[in-house]
């Protein structure tokens, strides 16, 4: 058994769609502790039956549902590794917009707040861009913050970044030039893939009825010990008229909603 053919057993376990050979790749890569590119250029290579088995286990967990992203540990988010596992919600890349946003606010030597950082992928990519920042980041659950810190650590930059346990805001205090957040959004009655359901965390995804309470609750907690200039946030594709709603009654006419290169309202921005 070679590369060559290894990825062909499993694309045919995934059912042989197009998506099925990145997986496999990424899979088989995952196994011989190799990066895709020496897939690509080794296909000859002898795979020994251990590694085959391993392999195909993944496959298969992978055929019936479970994200690479877990069964490798690793996921890429503004081109950086981090580690992922199901105590964290796996980085999307729409939420690099949240990234890109916070970087154009943060004014040099300034600092920013991260509250629900889950994998700490927007405060990590904020200080690997920026290597004048220092930052927090914040959750209520301790298990993230486990994960954060390996990230902070993993990407050289956990002597900018000081993580907290905190409901939000409850535990924070300070003054931040930029407070970015990308807080559970999708309604209770929201349709969300099953394979998403089955493995990700659900206090990562769900946030009330309509998904926005715990927006709701953190506009309310803000300016009493925690001050910023300004408030990036991420919510969902059909959330925009709810969420302006929201930002009207909490801040008036100090906001904005951007869109994503797809034209989908995707990002707000609050400027005190």
């Amino acid at each position: 058994m070679n590369i060559s053919d290894a990825i062909n057993e499993g694309v045919s376990v995934l059912g042989g769609k197009k998506i099925s050979r990145l997986s496999c790749e990424l899979l088989l890569a995952y196994t011989l502790r190799k990066n895709r590119e020496y897939i690509f250029s080794r296909g000859e290579t002898k795979v020994s039956d251990e590694q085959f088995e391993e392999f195909l286990r993944l496959v298969d967990a992978n055929a019936k549902g479970e994200p690479i992203a877990y069964l490798t540990g690793l996921k890429e988010f503004y081109g950086i590794p981090f580690y992922v596992d199901k105590n964290v919600l796996i980085p999307r890349p729409e939420t690099e917009m949240l990234v890109d946003e916070a970087l154009k606010y943060i004014p040099g030597n300034g600092n920013f707040l991260d509250i629900g950082t889950g994998s700490g992928a927007i405060a990590v990519s904020v200080l690997k861009t920026r290597s004048d920042v220092e930052g927090v980041a914040a959750d209520i659950f301790a298990e993230a913050l486990v994960v954060a810190y390996h990230n902070s650590v993993g990407n050289g930059v956990n002597d900018r970044l000081t993580l907290i346990k905190s409901d939000l805001l409850e535990d924070l205090k300070g003054d931040f030039d930029v407070i970015c957040t990308n807080l559970p959004y999708i309604g209770s009655e929201t349709f969300v893939n099953e394979d998403v359901k089955k493995h990700e965390p659900a206090h990562a995804l769900y946030a009330g009825e309509g998904g926005l309470e715990l927006y709701k609750k953190l506009f309310q907690q803000l300016g009493k010990k925690v001050t910023f200039k300004v408030l990036i946030g991420e919510f969902g594709y059909d959330q925009g008229n709810s969420i302006g709603k929201l930002l009207n009654k909490f801040f008036d006419q100090r906001w904005e909603i951007k869109k994503d290169l797809q034209g989908i309202s995707r990002i707000f921005v609050v400027s005190v």
